[in-house]
């Protein structure tokens, strides 16, 4: 097996996902914490998706968003359970950057550690494709995702103001992230170097 990336200090939480980063070949299905597997995400999976975007988000993104970023080649991922789409990211990259795009699992899969696992696979995916860095944006009230970001090294560097729409025509700022990916050892702890 491959080395994974590492964050100074930072236990390795993945032990239990055998196989997290066994491939990058996206054409094949990717085992994740034993019962889940994430794979490219096709367009028979947009109802699925678009259920649980419609579940998580105040302001969902239209299928269209999808399929015009399927035609783009970004790299989008389902993850599943028993042939049920569970959750989803999308995650462009060039240019030694990359941006996640979006990150969701279905309410019922939340609080698990699978938003968590699926990070850290696009976070590979990233470092496979070229990337220094990552960028992502998160809304302000989203303390949750937040705490995620931070546990796993990500650093806040600015904000856009007024970026997300509310309910009610208001307007919400987001906070921009950025994860530098260093090398393949990013995520090991100093003794498993």
């Amino acid at each position: 097996m491959r080395s994974a990336i590492a964050i100074p200090g930072y236990q390795r939480p993945w032990k239990r996902y055998e196989g997290i980063y066994e491939t990058a070949n996206m054409n094949s299905v990717v085992k994740l914490m034993g019962e889940f597997d994430v794979r490219p995400m096709a367009r028979e999976d947009l109802p699925a998706v678009l259920e649980i975007e419609q579940q998580v988000y105040p302001f969902p993104w239209a299928q269209q968003i999808f399929v015009g970023s399927m035609e783009a080649g970004t790299l989008l991922v389902v993850l599943q359970r028993q042939q049920q789409v569970v959750g989803y990211g999308v995650l462009s990259t060039a240019a030694g950057e990359s941006q996640l795009l979006n990150l969701a699992l279905s309410p019922h899969y939340q609080g698990r550690g699978l938003g968590r696992a699926l990070l850290q696979w696009l976070i590979e995916q990233a470092r496979q494709g070229g990337a220094d860095i990552l960028f992502l944006e998160v809304r302000l009230s989203n303390d949750t995702a937040q705490q995620l970001y931070q546990s796993l090294g990500f650093n806040e560097i600015g904000v856009r103001k007024q970026y997300y729409r509310v309910i009610g025509g208001r307007r919400e700022d987001a906070l921009i992230y950025a994860l530098q990916i260093m090398n393949e050892d990013y995520f090991l702890s100093d003794s498993e170097r």
